[in-house]
């Protein structure tokens, strides 16, 4: 099966533009107040048995998007005084329950929690950081640093520099964090300097001592537009993609950081595959399983499947089988339509 990476690689080499309306985010269901409140019937009589009836929540789970789930949650209170998290929580230490508990929030508090959570690790976790933080688009950002501010007080970029730079904390590398910071700024316009950009990257990438201010600058305030035009004139001056000359960087963690915005900006479904796939294949990675499936779900399950190098299904059985988690393979397949 053909990647998007390879796809778009391939788009470039032609010389046309990616067709980002290939991997367009799910439309979402029109829901009444009365389907709320029947979805709230739903769940209630599903926490009246011994065991909570998971595979009953899932499948309204399946039907919403995050949105919905809080106004679930909404009709939920309104119908019998209490949230959907007070009913469950006394049992709540699986993967799942945290991701039942994740779905009935306000998805960028949950986004918010989870980047914090990464930041006060005692060795901060890089991978699920920049994943968390560059899977974000300009409005998500902006309601992200809302809810981060009014959750911890500051804003994640001042938090980058406090939690980074502590002799208690793995030292992120300088250049990763400035771009993670600038990533989440997200002022983007269109510059109209697309030759000038590319040069500037190129003589970047070949300094001894690289500079890689042009690159979050390209990274962090290009149009998408622009950016894919850049793509193509990259690889058009210098018959090499960007994203090629990008895996050149020397730093894993700033290398790493910089080809997922490089690829988020063409397509963020892809993106959502490739850490997919790690998740389901790294045996340090299971946290971040919740947070796709809670975050991520409703966006991109309908065409994650096109990009995942490989079969989800084939790997969720592995992770299963391998992880000793308790994650069900019956509740990830479904979670991301996995045949």
């Amino acid at each position: 099966m053909q990647t998007q990476l390879e796809y778009f690689n391939l788009q470039l080499q032609n010389g046309q533009t990616f067709d980002e309306t290939k991997c367009s985010i799910q439309s979402k269901p029109l829901f009444q107040a009365s389907d709320y409140v029947q979805f709230a019937q739903e769940i209630y009589d599903s926490c009246q048995f011994d065991s909570f009836d998971e595979q009953r929540f899932l499948n309204i789970l399946l039907q919403c998007t995050v949105e919905d789930m809080c106004k679930v949650n909404h009709a939920f209170l309104a119908c019998y005084g209490c949230s959907i998290s007070s009913c469950i929580t006394k049992d709540c230490n699986t993967n799942f329950e945290k991701v039942i508990l994740g779905s009935v929030q306000n998805r960028y508090t949950f986004w918010a929690a989870q980047i914090h959570q990464t930041l006060t690790l005692s060795t901060i976790d890089v991978s699920s950081l920049s994943d968390l933080i560059i899977m974000a688009d300009s409005n998500d950002m902006s309601a992200i640093n809302y809810e981060y501010q009014r959750l911890y007080g500051s804003q994640i970029q001042e938090s980058i520099i406090t939690f980074t730079t502590e002799p208690s904390h793995f030292q992120v590398d300088k250049n990763c964090a400035k771009l993670l910071r600038a990533w989440c700024s997200q002022l983007r316009y269109g510059r109209n300097s697309i030759e000038h950009d590319v040069v500037s990257l190129h003589e970047s990438f070949k300094a001894e001592h690289a500079d890689y201010n042009s690159l979050i600058r390209v990274l962090c305030t290009s149009t998408q537009v622009e950016f894919k035009m850049m793509c193509e004139q990259y690889h058009t001056m210098y018959s090499c993609t960007l994203r090629a000359a990008i895996e050149t960087v020397e730093n894993q963690y700033m290398k790493m950081a910089a080809v997922l915005a490089h690829d988020s900006l063409l397509n963020s479904a892809s993106c959502c595959a490739q850490i997919l796939k790690q998740a389901l294949t790294s045996c340090d990675y299971n946290n971040m399983l919740v947070s796709l499936a809670v975050l991520f779900r409703d966006r991109y399950s309908s065409t994650v499947g096109r990009w995942y190098d490989g079969s989800v299904s084939s790997d969720i059985n592995g992770f299963v089988v391998s992880s000793q988690s308790d994650w069900n393979q019956g509740e990830l397949n479904q979670i991301w339509r996995a045949e």
